[in-house]
């Protein structure tokens, strides 16, 4: 079966938060390496490696700060990796975002906008 989405040493880290709370642990969706995270900063996550294949179901499980909603982000092209790559059906997110969403239906939990869009 084709790969329907693959990471490669994916990475995300956040600047340090303003005023708020920590995460209480290290991400949970995380590879090996990656290095240290500056000062502060919010490793959410630290070289992910995984891959789906088509007609798979995968659910993400994890506690706060574990790195899901990142992970799908990133996935949906809404959030830049750090570092890494990420494909979803062969169109890369950060190359070929139109060729991604042109792939994917999200259903998101509460109104989310795409900020990219306009209004007349």
């Amino acid at each position: 079966m084709p790969t329907a989405i693959r990471t490669e040493r994916l990475r995300k880290v956040y600047p340090p938060p303003s005023g708020r709370r920590r995460p209480l642990g290290p991400p949970v969706l995380a590879g090996e390496g990656g290095g240290p995270p500056a000062a502060g900063e919010v490793v959410a996550l630290d070289a992910l490696d995984f891959e789906v294949q088509a007609g798979e179901f995968v659910g993400l499980l994890g506690p706060n700060g574990a790195g899901k909603t990142t992970t799908i982000g990133v996935l949906t092209t809404r959030i830049r990796p750090t570092a890494g790559t990420a494909s979803v059906a062969g169109a890369d997110v950060l190359a070929d975002p139109v060729g991604v969403k042109q792939r994917i239906g999200v259903v998101p939990q509460r109104p989310n906008p795409d900020r990219a869009l306009t209004a007349l």
